[in-house]
């Protein structure tokens, strides 16, 4: 293979599998500033739309 390669990514419809995918974070210790960082930018992103935009963006409408 010569020159430059390029590759595209394409959703298969149906789904061969879908597994959820979880976050587990701790409210005490050491990383419970870490968890309150993370939740209260989280909860931003959603509150302006952002997730919404990025689910849309690599789910399409409605994911």
């Amino acid at each position: 293979m010569t020159g430059p390669q390029t590759a595209a990514i394409r959703q298969l419809t149906p789904p061969i599998d879908t597994v959820p995918l979880y976050i587990a974070l701790t409210r005490m210790g050491r990383l419970a500033d870490q968890t309150r960082t993370f939740s209260t930018a989280l909860a931003k992103l959603k509150q302006q739309g952002a997730v919404q935009v990025i689910l849309d963006h690599y789910l399409g409408s409605g994911g």
